[in-house]
C-alpha cells in the first residue's frame, strides 16, 4: 500500500506553480499523486515531469461532465501519465435527488467506464456526506451508485473523513466495498460549531490507524492525504501529514 497526496490539498500553490509543486511534494517523500487537474500542460509535458520527479499517478478527479462529453481528452492524459483511475468526484443535487437523476447518471459512469475500459482504465466514484446522510426509495445514494453499475464499471474511493461525518462508521463501509476498493481518501475530522474542518492528521475524531490496517488486509493500493482546508501553510500541513503516517503507521 502506498501514499500519495491529492493535489486539491495544495490547489493554491500548483495553481502558481503547478511544476514546482510536483516538485516540493517529492521532495517531501509522496510516492504519487492524485491529480485534480493538468496544470495546462500537454500529456507529454506531464509525464516528463512527473518522472523527473520520481512520482506515480495514483488517480485523476474527473467531473462527471468532462467523463461524459471529454473522456478521450482524459484517456490521452491518463495513457500517457500511467493513470488507472478517472475518478468522479462530485455530483450536483439534481444528478442525484431521483430515482430517474440516479439512472441517469449511473448510465454515464458505465458508458465511461466502457469506453475506458477497453484502454486499461476504470472509472472510480469518490464520496462526500451527501451520499450517505441522502436517501432515494429507501436506500441511501451511496448504496444506489455501487448497485446501478455493476462491480465491473464502477470501484470506490472511499474519503473516510465524509463517511465519519455522516455518522456511518469508515470500518465497516471499507469492508462492505472491499471488492472494488483501490483507493481511500485519508484525513482527519474535527466538528466545530462552524461545520466540519478537516485537520491534520492524528488531530480529529478518526480512528486513524484501525483504517490503515484495514485498508491493508483487504488489498487497497493507495493511501491518499487529503486535507481540504489547512490550518497553515497547506505545503507544511501535507508534510506534517506524511510525517504522521511515518510514525505510526510504519508504511513508508
Amino acid at each position: 500500500m502506498q501514499i500519495g497526496l491529492q493535489l486539491y490539498t495544495v490547489r493554491e500553490e500548483a495553481a502558481k506553480d503547478f511544476t514546482g509543486t510536483l516538485s516540493r511534494v517529492a521532495e517531501m517523500g509522496y510516492k504519487g499523486v492524485e491529480l485534480a487537474g493538468y496544470g495546462n500542460l500537454k500529456p507529454g509535458e506531464l509525464a516528463s515531469t512527473l518522472k523527473s520527479n520520481g512520482l506515480q499517478v495514483a488517480g485523476s478527479h474527473v467531473g462527471i461532465e468532462q467523463l461524459d462529453k471529454h473522456l478521450d481528452e482524459h484517456i490521452e492524459m491518463s495513457l500517457a501519465i500511467g493513470n488507472r483511475y478517472l475518478i468522479c468526484p462530485w455530483l450536483d443535487k439534481a444528478q442525484y435527488e431521483t430515482m430517474d437523476a440516479l439512472k441517469h447518471t449511473a448510465s454515464i459512469l458505465e458508458q465511461a467506464a466502457d469506453q475506458a475500459g477497453k484502454h486499461g482504465i476504470q472509472i472510480v466514484y469518490h464520496n462526500h456526506e451527501f451520499e450517505f446522510t441522502t436517501a432515494v426509495a429507501g436506500k441511501t445514494v451511496h448504496d444506489w451508485m455501487f448497485e446501478l453499475v455493476p462491480s465491473s464499471k464502477l470501484l470506490a474511493e472511499l474519503d473516510v473523513c465524509w463517511i465519519q461525518y455522516a455518522d456511518f462508521e469508515p470500518l465497516d463501509v471499507i469492508v462492505q466495498h472491499a471488492k472494488r476498493l483501490p483507493l481511500i481518501h485519508y484525513k482527519d475530522l474535527k466538528r466545530t460549531p462552524e461545520g466540519p474542518l478537516t485537520v491534520e492528521l492524528g488531530q480529529g475524531e478518526l480512528d486513524l490507524v484501525a483504517i490503515a490496517r484495514t485498508a491493508e488486509e483487504i488489498g487497497v493500493e493507495w493511501l491518499i492525504v487529503e486535507q481540504d482546508n489547512t490550518q497553515r501553510c497547506a505545503m507544511e500541513s501535507s508534510a506534517a501529514n506524511l510525517a504522521w503516517i511515518k510514525n505510526h503507521l510504519q508504511l513508508v
